[in-house]
C-alpha cells in the first residue's frame, strides 16, 4: 500500500456521503454549495518505524480534512457544519481500517473557526485531524 492508494480509498469512502460535494487536492472554490463542502488533501506523512526482513515501513499519514459551510445565518451555518461532521463520523463508524487497507484510522476532535468574507456570507470551517497508519514497502510513494 502507498500513500496515494490510501488517500484514494479515504476519498472514495467519503464519497458515499450523499448530497455533499467532496473535493480532493483541489483549491477552495469561489462558491461553496448550500449543502456544504468537504475537502481532503494529501497532508503530511512520515515513517514511524522500519521493519527488516523484508524491509518495510510503518507509515503515518495525516491527510487534511476540512468541512466548509457558507451561510449568513449563524445558527444555520453552525448546525450544518455539525451535521456534516456527524455524517463523516457515521461514514467511518464501522470501518476504521478502510476495509483492511490501513492498520489504524483515527479522527481527533474537530477545530472550528469562522471567517468573514467581504461582500459574501461568512464561512465556517471544521478542520478534522485524521491519522492513518499502514505498512508500505517503499517510503517514496
Amino acid at each position: 500500500m502507498n500513500t496515494q492508494e490510501v488517500i484514494n480509498l479515504f476519498y472514495q469512502k467519503l464519497q458515499t456521503i450523499p448530497d455533499i460535494l467532496i473535493l480532493k487536492n483541489a483549491a477552495t472554490p469561489q462558491t461553496i454549495p448550500e449543502t456544504g463542502l468537504i475537502m481532503i488533501s494529501d497532508g503530511k506523512s512520515g515513517i514511524i518505524e522500519t521493519i527488516l526482513s523484508p524491509v518495510s515501513y510503518i507509515v503515518e499519514l495525516r491527510p487534511d480534512l476540512e468541512v466548509l459551510v457558507q451561510n449568513s445565518n449563524d445558527e444555520q451555518r453552525c448546525s450544518l457544519t455539525s451535521d456534516i461532521v456527524g455524517k463523516i463520523a457515521k461514514c467511518f463508524e464501522n470501518d476504521f481500517t478502510l476495509n483492511g487497507a490501513v492498520d489504524y484510522l483515527h479522527f481527533e476532535m474537530p477545530e472550528y473557526a469562522d471567517e468573514d468574507v467581504d461582500g459574501a456570507p461568512p464561512i465556517r470551517f471544521a478542520r478534522i485531524p485524521v491519522i492513518m497508519e499502514f505498512i508500505s514497502n517503499n517510503p517514496l510513494i
